[in-house]
């Protein structure tokens, strides 16, 4: 079975791989027609959105790739509750500074869902096929229900934490077991 750095390592590629496939079917679609001798590489809020964007996603896939394993004392255990107690934290302050019961309320939900993985046995439910699309949901669910309304902007995360997710479990020889 694969290690922390293998597991890492597979979700970071794996995820650039769909990136360069993503890349390669839209430059077939519409390719780029660009007169190199005047181009000049436009610097935007847009490409810093979109590079604060695709970072995202490549650490997304990361986490994807090493969140099964926070169900033992391993390093990704000690990195996920560390985060979250940052995170946890931080929504504690939100709401002390700024009196909105919606930050105690996801400082609540954040902490009780930071137990989970706790619940079950090592290759228990965090490496299950079901948990792999489940997990990452919040990414996806997330912007639709703030938003009221069908959007898709949670799809890239979610994408990414997945495709991180599959790549651990088939390390682990579990993506494609009966």
């Amino acid at each position: 079975m694969a290690g922390f750095a293998e597991h890492a390592r597979a979700g970071v590629r794996s995820y650039g791989v769909f990136v360069l496939a993503a890349v390669a079917l839209w430059l077939a679609r519409d390719p780029l027609t660009v007169d190199v001798s005047t181009y000049t590489l436009p610097i935007s809020d847009e490409i810093w959105s979109t590079a604060l964007s695709g970072a995202l996603c490549f650490a997304l896939a990361f986490v994807g790739a090493t969140f099964p394993d926070t169900d033992i004392k391993s390093r990704p255990q000690m990195m996920f509750y560390r985060a979250l107690f940052v995170v946890d934290a931080a929504l504690i302050a939100l709401y002390y500074s700024r009196g909105a019961v919606i930050y105690l309320q996801a400082a609540a939900l954040l902490g009780l869902a930071a137990m989970a993985p706790l619940l079950g046995k090592h290759r228990g439910w965090t490496h299950s096929r079901l948990a792999m699309l489940a997990v990452p949901s919040p990414l996806l669910l997330l912007p639709i229900l703030t938003d009221n309304a069908l959007v898709w902007v949670g799809l890239p995360y979610y994408l990414a934490a997945v495709i991180g997710y599959a790549s651990h479990l088939y390390k682990d020889g579990m993506l494609f077991r009966r």
